[in-house]
Parts: structure tokens; C-alpha cells; sequence
């Protein structure tokens, strides 16, 4: 599959970290990479107890070892090759710096911790918005059996296609690609193609029917394995775009979704924006969120 070479784990030793690590682990036996499980604090004074003597330079050394051992537990319990790693300091900036330092080419992070939910207001969404590498979030154990790429149809890069073309190749499936095109915008994207007026409330069925035919070739023209590749576009009038998007994964029961973010497009709400938080909410699978 995609060439992932150092792999971040991010943990914080609830049931969706170890779901994180089992998900590295897969990885790491398709492409040889390397895996890094990280536990971060922001605080130094956050401890549940303190050692006998404490100094705060001895402490802070001791905390280290007692949390690396659990993470070599955690990573042993899960049956993962990894190393264990310990940090201080905001969560996001660690994250981005410690893929910077390592050279790190994936990061997976488990969509609920020791919180109870994925805390996208803060942390989690600076890490999405500014992760210079693909993140993977983890809602369950990962399986690579029904697989979506999501894209925009007047927008879809090289890197997104490439992605899903090693998934595929690499476990042998076939690949769902899901669009989604706005009524409003369909009614601008027809002029000149398809003859109507923008006056018109809605598009008719003729119409509906020519333009997503009319993007699926489009969309057909841009890969090259689209024999292994089903196409699903439809046109829409729901304003809350994810939700549209979670019926179709339901009906075709995907297990995992590769999306990308988006500097400029209609898609952008759905990427990066409210409609990103919705999706990762609703969605009951796995999610690739690839950097632009």
C-alpha cells in the first residue's frame, strides 16, 4: 500500500488507542514502517500520585519511566512492534512536532479517549487542519474490506486517486467513489452544458441524470483503474451535506472512508469545516483524512 515508512500512534490508554495501535500494526506488516506510540501531557503537575522524595526535576524523570512501561504494556498487550515515547506540551504542537522531528508519514488517532469523545473543538481539529501527512481516525478495529473515496467532483487531486490505487491494490478490493454535487451548484455548473435556465427552482430528472453521467466520466477520465472503481454521484438539495453522504456509506456498507482536505470548493464544508465534524461523528467507520 501507500509507502508509509514512520507511523505515530497517539495514546492515551483507552480502548480506541488500542484500536489505534492494532490498526499501526496492519500497517506496519503491509508496508515495513515504524511505529512511534506517543502519550502526551500538557502538564508536568497533572499526576494521579507522586514518588517518595519528590523533586520536581526527579519526579518529572520518574513519571517518564513509569509512563514508557505502560505504553511498552500497551504495545505488548496489543501484540504491536513499537516504541514508546513521552512527552510535555500542548497536544497539537507536540503532535506537529514530533511528525516534523521523526519524519513522520501517518498519523492514527483513536476517535474517543479517556474523555468520552473526540475533542474536535481543540486539539483534534488543529491536528487535522495542520497535519502535513495523512491522519487516520480510528472508531473501531480497522479492516480494509469496503472502501469509499470521497471527492469532489471539480476538485479531485492526483494524491487523493494515487491513495485510494494502493488501497486497493494493496488488499485486493474493489473502491466506491462517492460524490455529491449541491443542487444550487449543479444549477451554475449546467449553464452552458445542459441548456437551462438558472431561474429554474430545481433541475428536472433529464437534467439531474445528464450532468452526473456528464461527472462521472469526468471523474473516469482521471483514473486509471476506475475497472476496479464504482461510481456514486448524486445531486442534492440537503443542506447538511454529511448527512446525505453517511446514507449512501450506509447503503454500501463502507468500513472505511478516505477523504482529503480542501483549500477552495464547494466540498470544503464537507472537508475541513462543520460538516468534517459531523462526518467523523456520524460515520460508525474508519476515516483517512489526507492533507491537500
Amino acid at each position: 500500500m501507500t509507502n508509509f515508512s514512520n507511523i505515530l500512534v497517539c495514546t492515551d490508554f483507552s480502548i480506541f488507542s488500542d484500536y489505534a495501535m492494532k490498526a499501526a500494526e496492519k500497517i506496519r506488516k503491509k508496508s515495513d514502517s515504524k511505529i512511534f506510540a506517543l502519550n502526551i501531557h500538557e502538564y508536568s503537575i497533572n499526576w494521579d500520585w507522586m514518588p517518595p522524595n519528590y523533586s520536581e526535576g526527579g519526579y518529572q524523570v520518574e513519571m517518564l519511566k513509569i509512563i514508557k512501561n505502560k505504553i511498552k504494556d500497551q504495545l505488548e498487550k496489543n501484540d504491536v512492534t513499537g516504541n514508546p515515547f513521552v512527552s510535555f506540551g500542548v497536544i497539537s504542537q507536540v503532535i506537529l512536532n514530533f511528525i516534523a522531528e521523526n519524519k513522520i508519514d501517518l498519523v492514527i488517532i483513536g476517535h474517543k479517549g479517556r474523555t468520552g469523545h473526540f475533542n474536535l473543538g481543540s486539539t483534534a481539529v488543529k491536528i487535522l487542519a495542520n497535519s502535513p501527512v495523512p491522519v487516520l481516525i480510528i472508531k473501531r478495529e480497522l479492516e480494509f474490506r469496503n472502501v469509499s473515496l470521497l471527492v469532489d467532483p471539480y476538485g479531485a487531486t492526483n494524491k487523493l486517486f494515487n491513495f485510494g490505487k494502493d488501497i486497493i491494490n494493496s488488499y485486493l478490493l474493489d473502491l466506491h467513489i462517492v460524490s455529491l454535487i449541491p443542487d444550487i451548484a449543479a444549477r451554475y455548473i449546467g449553464i452552458g452544458k445542459i441548456g437551462f435556465s438558472t431561474e429554474l427552482l430545481a433541475l428536472t430528472e433529464d437534467q439531474k441524470k445528464k450532468l452526473t453521467a456528464e461527472v462521472i466520466e469526468n471523474l473516469k477520465k482521471q483514473i486509471d483503474f476506475s475497472d476496479k472503481c464504482h461510481f456514486h454521484v448524486e445531486i442534492t438539495t440537503e443542506k447538511r451535506i454529511a448527512y446525505h453522504l453517511n446514507r449512501i456509506l450506509v447503503e454500501l456498507h463502507s468500513e472505511l472512508i478516505i477523504m482529503q482536505r480542501h483549500q477552495s470548493s464547494f466540498m470544503e464544508k464537507v472537508l475541513i469545516g462543520s460538516e468534517t465534524r459531523r462526518m467523523i461523528e456520524i460515520f460508525e467507520g474508519n476515516i483517512f483524512i489526507l492533507p491537500p
